[in-house]
């Protein structure tokens, strides 16, 4: 099965970038910092999604009791970890499709 990379840390796009600078064969470095802050993006979406599904206001969640946001905040982010590893999960098996399918030879009309 294909491993799945949750989280990362959005500084690191500028770091890359600077990098980028420095090293221009670097691009590839640049597009996972892309890729990485993307991922926090949805990530942070997905955690909001949940905490206000279970009736609570993301960006109230300091008025919550320790033990309960403590809880909340993990089970959220077991969430987002898991619905991250779908979508990556799904985008590596249509890659895999496409690869597939650029190998089928072509049918020339006769």
């Amino acid at each position: 099965m294909h491993g799945c990379m949750a989280g990362g840390n959005i500084g690191e796009v500028s770091v890359l970038a600077k990098d980028r600078q420095k090293w221009p064969g670097s691009t590839s470095r640049l597009r996972e910092g892309v890729d990485v802050m993307a991922n926090n993006r949805l990530e942070q979406s997905l955690i909001n999604e949940y905490i206000g599904a279970r009736g609570h206001d993301p960006d109230a969640l300091s008025a919550l009791p320790a033990a309960k946001r403590h809880t909340l905040l993990k089970d959220a982010s077991i969430y987002a970890s898991a619905k991250l590893c779908e979508v990556e999960s799904r985008a590596h098996f249509v890659h895999e499709i496409r690869d597939a399918l650029a190998d089928i030879p072509k049918k020339t009309k006769a």
